[in-house]
């Protein structure tokens, strides 16, 4: 005859293997992949005149876009927010979302933020700002 040790039931043991099942059945990457704290896939290419910034951004409106440039970073933020409230005799209803990030991309080269441009189209947001000229060195005699 086999003998089974009896095991005592623990909380302890429990929360762990609630941690371990939520991580193994994938629920934590899940709330990480959450809409308002996705970020997104961005890109960054240097030409021989210019840095193009690309960002993917979808459902999100023109006006709630801002970037700020500065001669060596592109700063991205992005904010939405919706309120709705319903009112009935018997009942009331309050919703709220957020959505938002916020982030800065150091660009390859330094550009001149005076020429850059932004346009928003089907979900990407592309960034193009031409480089700042580079003043070369200059020999000087001495005297």
């Amino acid at each position: 005859m086999k003998r089974y040790p009896i095991k005592r039931w623990s909380l302890f043991d429990e929360i762990e293997r609630a941690v371990d099942d939520a991580f193994s059945q994938g629920v934590v990457p899940t709330l990480r992949g959450m809409e308002a704290i996705k970020m997104p896939r961005t890109d960054m290419k240097e030409t021989k005149k210019e840095v193009i910034f690309t960002a993917e951004i979808p459902g999100v409106e023109k006006d709630n876009i801002k970037v700020n440039i500065t001669k060596d970073t592109i700063d991205v933020s992005v904010e939405s927010k919706e309120e709705e409230e319903k009112k009935t005799e018997t009942k009331y209803r309050y919703k709220s979302r957020y959505e938002g990030f916020a982030s800065s991309y150091r660009t390859p080269a330094d550009i001149n933020p005076d020429n850059a441009k932004a346009a928003y189209k089907n979900g990407v947001l592309m960034v193009k700002a031409l480089k700042a000229e580079v003043v070369e060195g200059k020999r000087v005699e001495v005297e």
